[in-house]
């Protein structure tokens, strides 16, 4: 994963749009690690569900909430 987020900011474009280019880049970084934390947040949920403890779920990002 650290590779693939070194790899996007090391792309972006030196031609005069720099913070446009690392900005796009930040946000899919920001995307993909959304993405890779998705497994371990869903584990983390059903063992507070397993053992009967009560939680209140709250998400900003659809991919994340869809995924749960």
């Amino acid at each position: 994963m650290e590779d693939v987020v070194m790899e996007m900011l090391c792309q972006f474009d030196s031609g005069g749009n720099e913070a446009k280019d690392m900005r796009q880049a930040i946000t899919q970084a920001y995307t993909l690690t959304g993405q890779a934390k998705l497994n371990s947040v869903k584990d983390y949920v059903l063992e507070l569900l397993n053992n009967d403890i009560k939680i209140l779920i709250f998400g900003h990002h659809i991919h994340m909430l869809d995924g749960l």
